[in-house]
């Protein structure tokens, strides 16, 4: 008969160390678990969300949702069921990019930005959020619309806003933008907007375009698109802009933006 020797203390300190890795490990590879599901969850909930819209324009008599026309002011998809959904009284409009898969409501709430940057259309917790317009805009009176949005690395919301528009050539395949405003009543208006520029900035430098949410004059927007690069566009134009987290600066600092100018 053997008898087993006792472990070492280096042994014990081994097993130990060895036991709690392997424990860090699977926390961590359910938590990774966790978020990929919360993500999945994310993007279903946005597609059902565009969906009842569709069936709410189709229902309107139409027989299908309308395509999106090239012009503004003209009637936009019916979003009567979705204003009528809790937090529906948030939601200010629907932005659309064809040909990148950007399609997302924009939530507002005056004067608070944080509602929706880690919940859902429904008040759940969310790791993308919703885009949403800044706190101190009016989206009825305010000469650029700024939209946020997280940079997933998924590429959801605006995590592949970089890939899209961060070169010239990326800009001129992806030129358009529609913006269905919401109305109260749920019924909406399509804006039509070209992309214009896009830029990478550090928000610790002044000015910063992130001061330039709320724009009510023409000499607001000169000195907007002048600071943006685009100084040769009329100061009466009206435009929206994308924003974004970017890396190429320690965080929390560093934005990527795409302005986009409204086509009359």
């Amino acid at each position: 008969m053997t008898c087993k020797r006792p472990h070492s203390p280096v042994g014990r300190v081994l097993m130990i160390t060895g036991a709690v890795c392997l424990l860090l490990i699977g926390v961590e590879a359910g938590e990774v678990h966790r978020y990929r599901s919360a993500l999945q969850t994310s993007e279903r909930t946005f597609r059902r969300m565009e969906s009842r819209v569709s069936e709410s324009s189709a229902s309107g008599g139409e027989g299908k949702a309308r395509r999106l026309p090239g012009e503004n002011g003209g009637p936009g998809r019916d979003y009567r069921k979705l204003i009528r959904s809790r937090n529906g009284a948030d939601l200010a409009g629907w932005i659309r990019v064809p040909g990148t898969g950007i399609s997302y409501p924009v939530m507002y709430v005056k004067g608070n930005d944080t509602k929706y940057l880690h919940r859902d259309f429904y008040g759940k917790a969310s790791p993308e959020g919703v885009p949403f317009l800044e706190g101190r805009s009016d989206p009825c009176r305010t000469g650029n619309l700024m939209i946020y949005g997280h940079h997933m690395r998924s590429g959801a919301v605006f995590g592949r806003l970089e890939e899209y528009f961060g070169s010239r050539a990326g800009r001129r395949r992806h030129p358009a933008l529609w913006f269905d405003r919401i109305h109260r009543d749920g019924s909406s208006t399509r804006e039509y907007y070209r992309v214009c520029c896009s830029f990478f900035a550090d928000t610790r430098k002044q000015p910063c375009y992130l001061d330039y949410s709320g724009i009510y004059t023409r000499s607001g927007m000169k000195r907007y698109l002048r600071l943006v690069g685009a100084g040769k566009m009329p100061a009466s134009s009206r435009t929206l802009t994308l924003s974004t987290c970017a890396y190429h600066i320690p965080r929390p600092y560093g934005r990527f933006a795409v302005v986009f100018v409204r086509k009359e």
